[in-house]
């Protein structure tokens, strides 16, 4: 798979933008941030953006920042971003793909549980699930349960612990399911042993993705707020 990124920038002068590879699998040292300027009313696209501006591979998240001269929060910056994922469709020369929501980090509603709809498992397709924590410090546990419309199945729960600054996705257990239906919950944060724990905070994502078994066909979704804090 490859990252198709477009970034554009809508003010009337330059802007510095700061990319933050957020990997599946980090290490003890975070990727260090990448640092570029798209000239006034410009732009930038990549059919391989993560390979072209990040030097990384491997499945993960992108963090995009607007930034002064200083790398501090830009808040005059007026950025647009899209993405997708896309491969070579398996026995043809086309391509198969998926697009992402691009989520403003502002937007981030507080949720203590969020459900993710419009997802699919069955002997077609499969469903991944993935979450993002946004935390500089702090690992966060998720609690994802996964329902389907049949009666004689019962719901499935997997615990998922995310790491600072990064992102897991985890497979769905295959159950038959015409309608779907995943809550994701989180625990409180916990910090490294000996530091203090942290207030609860909701600065984190999570999606669904389901791919079909044969094409590689795929769609996803964003979780949505089930309950307030």
């Amino acid at each position: 798979f490859r990252s198709d990124v477009t970034l554009t920038n809508f003010r009337d002068a330059d802007q510095r933008v700061q990319l933050q590879w957020l990997p599946q699998t980090p290490s003890v040292t975070m990727p260090m941030p990448v640092t570029i300027t798209i000239p006034a009313h410009g732009g930038i696209a990549s059919e391989d953006f993560t390979t072209n501006y990040l030097q990384q591979t491997g499945l993960g998240a992108i963090l995009i920042t607007g930034v002064t001269s200083a790398n501090a929060l830009d808040a005059s910056a007026l950025l647009f971003a899209t993405a997708r994922i896309w491969s070579p469709q398996p026995g043809s020369t086309g391509t198969v793909s998926q697009t992402f929501p691009v989520v403003p980090v502002a937007a981030i509603s507080p949720s203590s549980q969020v459900i993710i709809l419009g997802q699919r498992i069955d002997d077609r397709y499969r469903t991944n699930v993935g979450i993002v924590n946004l935390e500089t410090s702090f690992f966060r546990t998720f609690d994802i349960v996964q329902s389907t419309d049949y009666s004689t199945l019962m719901p499935v729960q997997t615990m998922l612990t995310v790491p600072p600054m990064s992102m897991l996705q985890v497979r769905l257990q295959d159950m038959p399911s015409h309608v779907l239906q995943v809550t994701v919950t989180p625990r409180n944060p916990w910090a490294p042993q000996g530091a203090p724990s942290p207030p609860p905070t909701n600065v984190w994502v999570a999606y669904a993705s389901s791919v079909d078994n044969v094409t590689g066909d795929s769609w996803s979704s964003l979780a949505m707020p089930l309950l307030k804090p």
